[in-house]
């Protein structure tokens, strides 16, 4: 069910476009977007942090391009979101106490009934490898949007970018689970063979 309603905006958007316009699909993001936060407030739930981004973003993008008539603001919208959370995570890594991905991750771990430890250093290159995803992929929105038919950015903001992010971050994850597990099964080995020995 929760899918479902995050998948109702981008559903909602596109579907409009095709129909109508660039202005019209735009309003009713904005639209769609509102009634997932009534839903989730409604409903007792938490909001996440991301969506409420996002959601002032559309706010903000949407009715500028709705007022001025020109899809820009809204096309920026993703771009300027990945790069705020670019400058926020890196602000973050450099200068919070604790790493905000290491945080994360590990109140997910705990939650699934596992542990997850690595070194602080491990944690920060996870945390540059995401920064630089972002920019990648913030920067690549705003080239299909500059470089192809209005169109091609609809389908590309639609369902390239809601795949993109999640795959370079559990792929950066696993890389990171699989290093630590890897290293956990030697320094298991080495102790065994100093016990042994």
């Amino acid at each position: 069910m929760n899918f479902l309603i995050d998948l109702f905006p981008v559903v909602a958007f596109f579907v409009s476009f095709w129909i109508y316009d660039i202005f019209v699909a735009t309003a009713v993001l904005m639209i769609a977007m509102t009634l997932q936060i009534l839903i989730s407030f409604v409903s007792g739930k938490p909001i996440d942090p991301l969506l409420k981004a996002s959601f002032l973003l559309v706010l903000l993008f949407g009715s500028l391009t709705l007022f001025f008539q020109s899809e820009e603001f809204i096309q920026w919208k993703p771009t300027i979101l990945y790069f705020g959370l670019a400058l926020l995570l890196l602000l973050w890594t450099i200068f919070g106490k604790e790493n905000p991905l290491q945080k994360l991750i590990q109140s997910f771990s705990d939650k699934a009934g596992f542990t997850i430890e690595a070194a602080t250093s491990r944690w920060n290159a996870l945390s540059f490898a995401w920064i630089i995803g972002l920019l990648i992929i913030g920067t690549a929105n705003i080239y299909v949007a500059k470089s192809f038919e209005l169109s091609t950015w609809v389908s590309f903001k639609s369902f390239v970018l809601p795949i993109m992010l999640p795959v370079y971050l559990f792929a950066t994850g696993a890389l990171l689970l699989k290093s630590n597990f890897n290293e956990a099964s030697v320094e298991t080995k080495v102790t065994e063979l100093e016990d042994n020995g």
